[in-house]
């Protein structure tokens, strides 16, 4: 059995499977010119309204975060009846966007979000940061630290851990930036790796 990470393949091993670690390639996405954004540093909240994806409190940390830092959240926001009016002026609710809209986003904002509770998830969205080299906010949990271990900032998922986040990394941008382009290389030579690893097993 194929997983992505070490608590995943010890759940398969105590059931008397046979795991095999190899994480997501990452994923060819294509540079596009930028969209046109606020003048503010910009984030993308790549959510799908999920039971694990803690997004209220993304919400609240908006409220917590200067007006000139915007959010953009992407997911279908109506299959949780949420009230537009209720969110924060400088959070956009994108709702489904199409691939071609989701990538330019990618390209055009200054950072990702990618939350969740599940402690051996590894994300979508940070695959997808990783591939446009930006920085990214991710959940503290011990999967997400071990493989995203550059250009990242790390928040438990209360109101105040995110805000706090979001500045921290707003602060340290351009070290972040560096260590994204970092991890990119290297997540790409070990995936390589452990590829052939598995081919000659």
């Amino acid at each position: 059995t194929i997983v992505t990470n070490k608590g995943l393949q010890e759940h398969v091993e105590k059931n008397g499977g046979k795991a095999f670690i190899l994480q997501d390639k990452i994923p060819a996405i294509p540079v596009r010119p930028s969209k046109e954004l606020g003048k503010g540093f910009n984030l993308l909240f790549i959510c799908s309204y999920g039971d694990d994806e803690p997004y209220e409190k993304v919400f609240e940390a908006a409220r917590k975060l200067a007006p000139e830092v915007h959010i953009y959240v992407t997911g279908n926001y109506r299959k949780k009846d949420i009230d537009t009016a209720s969110v924060p002026g400088n959070v956009t609710l994108l709702g489904y966007v199409s691939e071609d809209q989701y990538v330019e986003m990618l390209n055009s904002v200054d950072a990702t979000i990618d939350l969740t509770t599940r402690e051996d998830c590894l994300v979508c969205g940070a695959y997808e940061t990783v591939a446009v080299e930006k920085p990214q906010i991710l959940s503290n949990t011990k999967a997400l630290r071990s493989y995203f271990h550059k250009g990242v900032i790390y928040t438990e998922h209360t109101a105040q851990d995110i805000a706090v986040s979001v500045q921290q990394l707003i602060d340290e941008k351009e070290r972040l930036k560096r260590e994204a382009v970092e991890l990119k290389r290297h997540l790409k030579n070990e995936w390589e790796k452990r590829r052939q690893t598995l081919e000659t097993h």
